[in-house]
């Protein structure tokens, strides 16, 4: 007997009835009526459509499945038949129905047992180990009844003016906003705030879930703690959700924890640019940054089993979206590429399909980035533990479902007929894709920040501290090599001019009376007069060398800061510039992971600046420091919490990078044109073409570098 017809044999003769403590209720899903059950001893739900539908609401404990199934319809072909078969058992291994005899009986009950085990065996999981406390529905009902009024029509309408008016708020407020980003994150002894902030935050996102449950008649049996990636969150049961028929209330339970974090976040944002700086402005900041990027990044995310997630899945009517995604994508590649004709397809309903392959497509490769996003973090955070936890992760992601697929291809009785043709193609494909990894070469590049900069020529210093006294051309004005620009006033010099000048004039006056009346002391005040002369022709030079003059012609930018007349300057402090379209050039840094493919060849060079980002400029690498140090060319590039350069965080070495980096020097064309100096670039360095494994395997060591100092 073929194998396909064993499930039905042997349900076929069977009496399943269903259990008590099961719910069975039906539901029209995409204009078709599924029927979803609930066991609510062990919480699992499940849902059946078609033939297998109608069946099931026939099982009364006495007639055979067989007779049930030719009332029904008589004329179900083979593939009919054992999807009913297969129905019928995922139901009873569930607890949902009993299959009739004591085998069947023994085998749910230890199914049974196995699922109320369930909290125990996710300890095996050390990267989600969720830990019930408590029963929470009795205290839900009586704060049910207070806050009713919060779950009414109105109150969601004002609740999402609020929330609206406060986005409108904080895009006003966005550049204070990232200042204070940047604050935050260049002050670690501030972030406690953040770590008070962000389990009150989720107690009240998990407390609306609860509550709005109970205002739409639901119940809450379970809450208690999720140790997330090593991070204590708060949660609740919420799986009492299926029973409600209406969409939207499903859809307004899963964003009820979203509306209450965002408006904890937009009271937190209003406190803040409400009250002076202090303790409380700081809470409140941390409220809202807090609230608003967990929303987004983790809550908002369909990618991620939580609140979009619940909300996507009932937008589109398709509960279970995420496992039916996978079995779908599983379902392609056994079905057309290792052959396997007899699976039948999980797509049920119009329009699942597209829906199906895009999300698993998607939230598998999402899946992959944050797994990695996260190792490296654990590592990195937690040397010992946190490598420990990385290396389950990547063996949960990476390793085992290798080994799993190597185990189906050996031993699966799906491959019986075709293991020849599986094997070969599965050892096709995989050399197929590591040689499109590892041997077809594509461009690589590295990518830099820089500064505009001239020529230290064209650069214009303070030649002594002291006043500036005087400016002789104006901000953009052209002038020639040698031309004057300002002049620096010394005091002490100038004083000491005037001074030389009277003792000259006394001199002067003393020798023309000794030649009258004491011809003898004349020849020593001559050479007193030459000695003072020659201090005024010094000191003269001296005051010449004051005046600043252009080393080569151009445009003159001075710095506002230092070009008022009076202004106090130091000995070599920049005073501007003469922009010279010959000599501008691009000072740019590297990361020292990037260095050694700069150090290798750079093909060419593409410049971005900022002031015309559409526009590509052709660059060509003049210099390059044969050393690393911790030094920036601008304080432009430095990173303030967000982009740039990291810096050490301390004032007065505000230009000092944490971690080494090599200085560029990159001349741009002639006829190139700038607003002014110190612009920012954005420089992409071309090299020789490499295998995206050996950029891969090039980053990801680079990223273990900077992570683990390796």
């Amino acid at each position: 007997m073929s194998i396909e017809y064993t499930q039905w044999d042997a349900v076929a003769d069977l009496t399943p009835s269903r259990l008590p403590g099961v719910e069975f209720v039906e539901q029209d899903v995409r204009g078709e009526l599924w029927l979803f059950t609930h066991n609510n001893v062990t919480g699992q739900h499940a849902r059946i459509n078609a033939m297998a539908r109608r069946v099931v609401l026939d099982l009364d404990g006495v007639t055979t499945v067989q007779i049930i199934l030719e009332n029904l319809a008589d004329d179900c072909d083979a593939e009919e038949r054992e999807a009913i078969a297969a129905s019928l058992i995922a139901l009873s291994q569930l607890g949902m129905i009993g299959l009739g005899d004591e085998h069947s009986n023994l085998r749910i009950q230890h199914r049974v047992k196995e699922l109320n085990t369930q909290k125990v065996s996710s300890w095996h999981n050390p990267l989600a180990i969720r830990i019930p406390l408590l029963d929470p529905d009795k205290c839900l009902d009586r704060l049910n009844a207070s806050c009713k009024p919060l779950l009414s029509r109105w109150s969601l309408w004002l609740f999402t003016a609020f929330l609206l008016s406060s986005v409108g708020v904080a895009a006003l407020s966005f550049s204070d906003i990232l200042k204070q980003i940047a604050v935050v994150a260049n002050t670690p002894q501030q972030w406690w705030q953040l770590l008070i902030v962000y389990p009150v935050l989720k107690g009240a996102h998990e407390l609306a879930h609860a509550v709005a449950i109970k205002r739409f008649g639901g119940s809450v049996h379970e809450a208690g703690i999720t140790v997330l990636v090593l991070m204590p969150v708060p949660y609740v049961d919420a799986t009492d959700i299926w029973r409600f028929k209406s969409r939207f209330k499903r859809m307004l339970v899963s964003a009820s924890g979203m509306i209450a974090e965002g408006a904890l976040a937009s009271v937190g944002l209003i406190i803040w640019l409400s009250v002076e700086p202090g303790l409380l402005a700081d809470l409140g900041f941390a409220i809202a940054l807090t609230g608003s990027v967990s929303t987004i990044v983790l809550n908002a995310n369909p990618l991620l089993k939580f609140d979009g997630y619940q909300i996507l899945q009932d937008a589109l009517d398709m509960p279970n979206l995420a496992p039916r995604s996978s079995r779908y994508i599983i379902y392609l590649c056994r079905r057309y590429i290792l052959g396997v004709q007899s699976l039948r397809s999980p797509v049920t309903g119009r329009g699942e399909r597209r829906w199906l392959c895009s999300y698993g497509l998607s939230a598998g490769i999402y899946r992959w980035l944050i797994t990695l996003t996260i190792a490296l973090y654990l590592a990195s955070r937690y040397p010992v533990l946190g490598s420990v936890l990385a290396a389950f992760a990547l063996y949960q992601l990476g390793i085992k479902p290798i080994l799993n697929t190597a185990n189906y291809l050996r031993s699966s009785d799906e491959l019986n007929a075709t293991r020849p043709r599986a094997v070969l193609t599965t050892v096709g494909l995989v050399a197929a894709v590591a040689g499109v990894i590892f041997l077809v070469p594509v461009p690589t590049h590295t990518r830099a920040e820089g500064v505009i900069d001239v020529s230290h020529q064209a650069q214009l210093f303070a030649p002594q501290t002291g006043e500036l006294a005087e400016v002789f051309v104006a901000q953009g004005e052209s002038v020639e090599v040698g031309e004057p620009i300002l002049r620096v006033k010394d005091l002490v010099l100038t004083t000491r001019a005037a001074v030389l000048e009277s003792e000259l004039d006394v001199l002067t006056l003393q020798y023309q009376a000794a030649l009258i009346n004491e011809p003898v002391a004349a020849p020593s005040l001559r050479q007193d007069m030459k000695d003072t002369r020659n201090a005024i022709n010094q000191i003269s030079e001296s005051l010449s060398e004051l005046i600043v003059r252009a080393s080569v012609s151009g445009v003159v930018s001075l710095n506002s800061e230092n070009s008022q007349i009076g202004e106090y300057i130091t000995a070599g402090s920049s005073l501007g510039h003469v922009v010279n379209s010959k000599d501008l050039r691009v000072k740019a840094v590297v990361r020292q992971r990037d260095i050694s493919r700069v150090e290798e060849g750079v093909r060419s060079i593409n410049i971005r600046l900022a002031e015309r980002f559409e526009d590509s400029i052709e660059g060509v690498l003049s210099q390059q420091t044969p050393a690393a140090n911790r030094l920036l060319p601008s304080q432009a590039l430095a990173g303030r919490g967000y982009g740039g350069i990291p810096v050490a965080s301390s004032e007065n070495q505000g230009w000092e990078t944490i971690d080494p980096v090599f200085h560029l020097e990159i001349d741009l064309p002639e006829d190139t044109s700038a607003v002014g100096i110190g612009g920012r670039a954005f420089i992409t360095l071309e090299h020789r073409p490499e295998s995206i494994g050996t950029r891969s395997w090039r980053a990801l060591r680079g990223v273990l570098i900077d992570q683990l100092a390796l």
